[in-house]
């Protein structure tokens, strides 16, 4: 028989062996998101699950982030960068927020400027020497990026260093990945109008005509002038050709707290990266939620606006004092009344939501937030301000998880009642738990999830999961040569049916002339 020391050391082989084995399909993997801190927290949850899987993972953080200590970068290696770009966040809510407090629409020149302003932000990051040195050194074998079309430059980088690359993004781009659709009835994240069922006329109009405005956006934001100036190496073709080669596309949604949506297979719905398990409250948060003892209401418009006009803070104040319920609020201003109403720059929105003395929250309806809200099972009322707010408000409305309501328009009483409702009224609550129980049934983990696919492919790659359609030109994907085809057949055909039509006419009169001449 063979010796304890002897088994021993098999054993010790063959653990050493399979480590090794392990260590071999270890990749390099770089998630490069848009400098905003919702997308960046994304990317470094993203980063930390595939860590656990052996990868070494790297994440640029922006240096306004890294100073405001506002993401966590705890179990991934960071690439600090765009000390150039200042506090990037604030640019934004500045463009779209500022004009929302004002009641200004969006007209076709602030488009074509935001389109600019993503266009130069990308112009910035590929002319950052120091940033590209990094990627060479580093020498990822994949990189994670988001698929918009206002942020299509973004796969310059990869398509540089001739790196495979993968796309994780909250938006659902039909157009990019070629998805069959109905202009219809498939849902548009920037229609906030949309319903399941029972859609009229117009609002089918509504969402056909934003589909088609998205398809020449696509057209429009797509160009080869930035990859000809930063990757002359490679050939010249389109950021919109690149992006096609992407090996898979995550999606943060899900038909529980979204609408349904067609999709291809190298399309993953995975939830949403944001949901957590809670972690202990701390000081001043802990002792204000125990003390609380008809629940607590949490209110937060996110990272990027904690500052609202006067007109606004006045009546929402006014509607918190009048609730029963306590209140822990998101912004720089001054509490009038501190044991009632809790205001702080920075909230542990995650953390506060879990906890079972939360009865709502009320929110700008982003979608880290909507899903921390639907997985802890907390009624959402939304006060959206633009982008896919308004979309991601309205599909809570439609199923059944909340209210909504224009913060600019509604009155401190009609607020103080919309939250009442939901506070008095248990359906929000039956209908957001079912949600979260079935979420949980289904998914688990979502960034587990993400992890698993990107994990996945750069293994055995993703071009078993393309369709042909992703391989086509756009005209041949339309079928718009066959189209013009056919209807040159159908004109051709029309054309002889007439001159047969002509000629048997001839024929027939050219026979009774000839007859009565006779």
């Amino acid at each position: 028989m063979m010796s304890t020391a002897m088994t021993t050391f098999l054993a010790t082989v063959t653990l050493l062996l399979a480590g090794n084995r392990h260590l071999t399909q270890a990749k390099t993997v770089v998630l490069f998101s848009p400098p905003h801190a919702a997308n960046v927290r994304t990317y470094t949850n993203t980063g930390r699950a595939l860590a656990a899987l052996g990868h070494d993972v790297y994440v640029p953080v922006p240096d306004f982030m890294l100073k405001d200590n506002s993401v966590n970068v705890q179990g991934i290696n960071v690439i600090r960068y765009g000390e150039y770009l200042g506090h990037f966040d604030d640019k934004i809510a500045a463009m779209a927020v500022d004009k929302f407090w004002r009641n200004q629409s969006m007209v076709l020149g602030d488009f074509t400027g935001f389109i600019k302003f993503w266009e130069d932000l990308a112009t910035q990051l590929l002319s950052d020497k120091q940033l590209i040195a990094k990627f060479k050194d580093i020498k990822p074998d994949l990189f994670v990026l988001m698929k918009q079309p206002l942020l299509r430059d973004f796969v310059i980088f990869p398509y540089m260093l001739n790196v495979p690359f993968s796309c994780l993004c909250y938006y659902h781009d039909y157009v990019g990945q070629r998805v069959p659709i109905s202009l219809s009835s498939s849902p548009m994240h920037l229609n906030g109008d949309f319903l399941e069922e029972g859609m009229t006329f117009i609002q089918r109009l509504k969402n056909s005509v934003v589909h088609l405005t998205l398809f020449f956006l696509h057209e429009y934001a797509t160009s080869d002038k930035l990859v000809a100036k930063f990757a002359p190496h490679r050939p010249r073709i389109s950021t919109k050709e690149i992006m096609s080669q992407a090996e898979i596309s995550l999606v943060e949604s899900d038909p529980i707290i979204d609408f349904a949506r067609p999709q291809l297979p190298n399309t993953k719905f995975v939830g949403s990266t944001a949901v957590n398990l809670p972690e202990e409250l701390k000081e001043p948060f802990k002792s204000f939620m125990e003390k609380s003892v008809n629940g607590v209401v949490v209110v937060t418009f996110g990272s990027s606006i904690l500052e609202v006009p006067d007109y606004i803070s006045f009546k929402m104040m006014s509607a918190f004092l009048k609730l029963k319920q306590n209140v822990i609020w998101r912004v720089k201003l001054q509490s009038p009344d501190p044991g009632k109403i809790l205001t702080s720059s920075w909230v542990p929105q995650n953390d506060l939501l879990a906890q079972t003395n939360t009865k709502l929250f009320v929110s700008h309806c982003g979608l880290n937030g909507q899903y921390e809200a639907m997985y802890h099972a907390v009624p959402t009322l939304c006060l959206p301000f633009g982008n896919d707010m308004p979309y991601n408000a309205q599909r809570g409305v439609v199923k059944g998880f909340g209210l909504k309501a224009d913060i600019r328009e509604v009155t401190d009483i009609e607020l103080l009642a919309l939250m009442r409702e939901m506070l008095e009224n248990n359906k929000y609550k039956k209908n957001i738990q079912k949600a979260s129980d079935l979420y949980k049934e289904l998914y688990k983990r979502p960034v587990n999830e993400t992890a698993f696919w990107l994990d996945h492919v750069m293994k055995y790659g993703g071009a078993y999961m393309r369709s042909t359609g992703q391989n086509m030109p756009m005209y041949q994907f339309l079928a718009l040569d066959v189209l013009v085809f056919l209807a040159v057949v159908k004109v051709v055909f029309v054309l002889l049916v007439y001159k047969t039509c002509r000629c048997c006419c001839g024929l027939c009169c050219g026979k009774k002339r000839k007859s009565k001449r006779d």
